[in-house]
């Protein structure tokens, strides 16, 4: 009599589960905006921090160069400008950040047209204010005239374009926060950039804060 071979018990294995490392860096960002925009005041209390639902951005005008005569070629040398010269004064990363974030702001929010001819008195402005509110000892009005602008503009024009600035930004200097503010609490609070060690911790933040830079030159 020939011996049956027992059955195979038939398992079923469960799919394996799949970490969506995009999905999960996604909601990273979102709370670490949150947390930034309701530490600076960007939040309102009667909408956003409430329900958790930021406006939805208005992609029919991404540039907001659209209403002035200035190409987006002459701003991405003026940013480049304003970096040399933050760095030749040695002045502080997240001044060139807010000056930068200050010029686009206000030429987003501004009713008039600016010129191109504006561009230079508007980026000189944007740094002075800039340095003003995030470093200690920050450049001068003297060496903004003499020094940056080679005695072109005065300090008359530079303080009235101030003035027309921070009133048009409604004296919100740090409502928004900028790239280099999220890097610097992303990568503080990121679990993963903890175990890497301190040499790669170093050159991943180098790398990341290199390339928040070079994304300032575009709209």
């Amino acid at each position: 009599m020939r011996a049956t071979t027992p059955c195979k018990r038939i398992v079923k294995r469960e799919p394996p589960v799949v970490y969506d490392f995009l999905d999960e860096t996604r909601k990273e960002i979102v709370e670490t905006l949150h947390r930034l925009e309701t530490a600076n005041g960007f939040c309102s209390s009667q909408n956003r921090c409430k329900t958790g639902i930021w406006p939805v951005p208005n992609h029919d005008n991404i540039t907001h160069l659209t209403r002035h005569t200035i190409s987006e070629l002459s701003r991405a040398k003026m940013v480049d400008w304003m970096f040399e010269v933050l760095t030749t004064f040695q002045m502080s990363e997240q001044s060139f950040f807010l000056a930068v974030q200050y010029m686009d702001r206000f030429l987003e929010k501004t009713p008039r047209i600016v010129s191109q001819s504006d561009v230079h008195l508007l980026g000189i402005t944007s740094m002075f204010i800039a340095c003003k509110y995030e470093d200690i000892i920050p450049i001068h009005i003297k060496a903004m005239v003499t020094k940056v602008s080679h005695n072109r503009l005065s300090a008359a024009q530079i303080y009235a374009q101030e003035r027309e600035i921070v009133s048009t930004l409604r004296f919100k200097m740090s409502s928004v926060p900028t790239s280099l503010e999220f890097l610097t609490a992303y990568l503080t609070d990121d679990y993963w950039l903890a175990s890497l060690g301190e040499k790669k911790k170093e050159w991943v933040t180098k790398m990341a804060t290199f390339l928040c830079l070079i994304c300032l030159h575009h709209i």
